[in-house]
Order: C-alpha cells, then sequence, then structure tokens
C-alpha cells in the first residue's frame, strides 16, 4: 500500500478518461487476468462480441474507509465477549468475510463495460486499464461510471455509492420539490421475458414457395412481458412510459399496454431472415440446469434479484421467481422464464398467474375500500436481517397461509399468501 499511494497518492479525476495503477501491481493482475480470460491483458484492441466482453472480470478496488471504526457500519449486535460484530449484507463495503480487519472498506466495482472501450469503426474492444505508473495512480472517469461520487471537501473525503445514473429522475424530482409540487414515485418493472418471438409471427411457409430466397426477410412481431414491481404513484411515470424507456429511442415505438393487475407486453416490429427462420426453432433449446448457477443478490423486497451465471460467461437476468407489487386492482401477477440458448429470457408457456392481494397499492385509489382488516407483525428471534430476502417472504407466506386455512377450503380459507 505504502508503494501504490506514494507520491500524489490514488486520485479521483473524473477529467481523466481512463484508470492508472501503479505498475507494481502489473504483474499480479496480468496473472490472475490470464488464469481467468485465458489470455494476456494488454491495451490492443480485441475483436470481440459484446457477450464475450460482458463476460470478462469485474475489478473491485477496495478503499481504505475514511474512518474505520466510525459507527461500526453494518453492525448486528454485541457478543458475550463484548465486542461488536459486524453483520453481512451492506453493500458496498468489504465484509467481514472477504477482510475481517477492515470490514468498512469500500469496495469500488469497475465492470467490463466501463473499462472496456468499444470502437464502433473497426468493431474493436480496448482495455483502458493501464499499469504504467511510478507513484501513485488514477481513479479515472471510467472507474467513476456506475456511482455517485461525493467530494466532502470540508472533511477531506470521497464517497462512492452505486447509482441507476437516472438523471432525468433526479431532476424531475428535484424540480418538483423546488416547485413546491407533489414530487411522484415511477412505476418500477421487472427484467423483461420474451413471450412471443418473431419466429412465432413469421410466415415462415413463403420460404418454401420458390419466390423467397435464403436472404430474403420475412416480417413480423415480437412481445416483451414485464412484472410491475411497484405500481408507483400518479404524479409520477406511469408503466406504460416505463416500459417504452426500454427501448431505444431510433426504434419504431412498440404498442404498450399494462392490465392493472401487475403485468405488461410491448409488442414490436421484427424481421428476419428466411436462412435464420428455418434455423431458429431447432437452434433455440432451453439451458440445462447442471449449466445454469444462481447467485441470490441481497436487496429489499422486490428490489431483491437473481443473477444466473450460464454458459460461456455470459451473465443475464431471468425475473422467474418473485410476485411482483400488489395493484390499486388488490391483485398481483407472477410470470415464470427459462434462459434459453439464444441468451435471452423466454416466458415458459401458461405460467402467468394472478392471485388476490391485500398490501402496497391495494386499496389506495378508493377510499372505502379496506383492503384488510388485521395487520399482523411477525418477529423472528436471532434472525439475520439482511439475508431475508424476496424469495424467502414469499416462501414463508405461503407456507403461513396454508398453516393456518388447514382444514379449510375455498370460502373458508381465512386468508391467502398475497
Amino acid at each position: 500500500p505504502k508503494i501504490i499511494n506514494a507520491g500524489k497518492g490514488v486520485i479521483v479525476d473524473s477529467g481523466t478518461t481512463d484508470t492508472y495503477f501503479h505498475r507494481d501491481l502489473g504483474p499480479t493482475f496480468s496473472k490472475v487476468w490470464k488464469q481467468i480470460v485465458g489470455s494476456t491483458h494488454n491495451n490492443s484492441a480485441k475483436k470481440l462480441t459484446r457477450a464475450e466482453m460482458l463476460a470478462l472480470p469485474t475489478l473491485l478496488v477496495q478503499l481504505e474507509a475514511y474512518d474505520d471504526d466510525a459507527g461500526e457500519v453494518g453492525t448486528s449486535g454485541v457478543d458475550g465477549q463484548g465486542e461488536v460484530s459486524v453483520g453481512l449484507g451492506v453493500p458496498g463495503l468489504a465484509g467481514p468475510e472477504l477482510d475481517p480487519h477492515s470490514p468498512n472498506d469500500i469496495l469500488l466495482s469497475i465492470p467490463p463495460e466501463h473499462y472496456m472501450e468499444y470502437s464502433p469503426t473497426d468493431e474493436t474492444y480496448t482495455s483502458r486499464l493501464y499499469f504504467t505508473e511510478s507513484r501513485g495512480g488514477v481513479l479515472g472517469a471510467n472507474a467513476m461510471m456506475g456511482h455517485d461520487v461525493l467530494f466532502d471537501v470540508e472533511n477531506g473525503r470521497v464517497g462512492f455509492a452505486e447509482s441507476d445514473c437516472d438523471y432525468e429522475a433526479i431532476a424531475t424530482s428535484v424540480q418538483g420539490k423546488d416547485e413546491g409540487g407533489v414530487v411522484g414515485n415511477d412505476c418500477v418493472l421487472g427484467n423483461p421475458v420474451l413471450s412471443e418471438g418473431c419466429i412465432e409471427t413469421v410466415d415462415v411457409s413463403q420460404c418454401d414457395d420458390g419466390k423467397k430466397t435464403a436472404k430474403n426477410t420475412l416480417q413480423g412481431t415480437e412481445t416483451w412481458t414485464f412484472v410491475v414491481d411497484s405500481p408507483g404513484t400518479p404524479e409520477g411515470r406511469s408503466c406504460e412510459e416505463m416500459a417504452l424507456r426500454h427501448f431505444m429511442p431510433s426504434e419504431e415505438p412498440p404498442l404498450v399496454s399494462c392490465d392493472g393487475n401487475g403485468l405488461c407486453a410491448s409488442k414490436m416490429t421484427c424481421e428476419m431472415t428466411c436462412e435464420n427462420a428455418m434455423a431458429a426453432g431447432a437452434n433455440v433449446v432451453p439451458v440445462p440446469e447442471e449449466e445454469v448457477g444462481e447467485v441470490t443478490v441481497i436487496g429489499e423486497g422486490s428490489e431483491s434479484v437473481t443473477e444466473a451465471w450460464y454458459p460461456g460467461g455470459i451473465k443475464g437476468l431471468c425475473g422467474d421467481d418473485h410476485w411482483g407489487a400488489c395493484e390499486y386492482s388488490c391483485n398481483q401477477t407472477r410470470i415464470r422464464s427459462q434462459m434459453m440458448s439464444d441468451g435471452i429470457c423466454h416466458a415458459v408457456e401458461g405460467s402467468a398467474r394472478t392471485r388476490p392481494c391485500h398490501v402496497d397499492a391495494c386499496g389506495r385509489s378508493d377510499p372505502c375500500r379496506v383492503p384488510f382488516v388485521v395487520h399482523a407483525i411477525l418477529g423472528f428471534r436471532g434472525a439475520n436481517a439482511p439475508l431475508w430476502t424476496k424469495r424467502y417472504e414469499e416462501d414463508f407466506a405461503e407456507a403461513f397461509a396454508s398453516t393456518v386455512n388447514m382444514n379449510r377450503v375455498g370460502e373458508d380459507e381465512l386468508f391467502g399468501p398475497g
């Protein structure tokens, strides 16, 4: 650390595009890089597909906490010896498992889409991580991307927090507060899944009439489905507006509709060649379960997601585990999806399910409607709160409702899991 932070130290500079580390880190980094990637790290342009680029490792830079003893961030209580034990699951911190001596150190994440610069001219990617400094280093703009960075000049420190970088939403929120207006919450949608692919709507029979060649194109439509994670408030952006934001402005706007029960669908035009259409059905198959691993990312409520790792190092998200938010209609929906060999999450046919619910937005729009009569709060002695995910919450709700309603059928049931 003394060598790496020598001289001017490591500075955070948004005016520097790339990131520069001390040259003594180079050999170790190159060795680990080769073990993971299989090739030597350098700053030459490389021909990579986007999937190959995304499969490259994410770099974690550990930054010393400003005051490692201040407040014991993430503490979960005092043990029998009178010592403070640091808890788990605090986003952005090293934690006791990674570094028991400095659990409050900050982890700065630099994913490959930030440090690999794309050149549209020759369709290549170039690493913008350099190990050339003889004294200190520079965390440039590519290291700061995806973060809110606070330069606390008065206290001589810098703060980092992961950000969705949605400046428009932040500006709108600030504007509403400045003008004294009501600041609304936008609708939040889950990850889109393909419920009807282009191959299912094109007329493949046109390829067999002798007039179409393999390179000719067929016109069709494809439909993407979103589960509503939060319906938002009337003052915020609607679910239809948020669904449109998933598509590039240059693309023809899709037709978006939401059913009011927690499901939105976007239908857009598509095209494919006869050659691809004839081969699509045979090529797209489910990814075998033994080749898929899961890592649950801890979050609060509907923000909990499950990351899935797929063959070839491709990383994606399949939001097929959770029920969506309880809508104003007092219904919520779940749709299951499966990762296919084309790298896309496809909706499982017939898996969409809607059930009554009595929380979240239920009853808010109707002052005469009482969504629930009895409100129970259950506590779990000795539970580790950061490990309580949305999946566990749903499993418990279903088990609890099933137990209470044991030997009760239909209208005799006291309540449901929603």
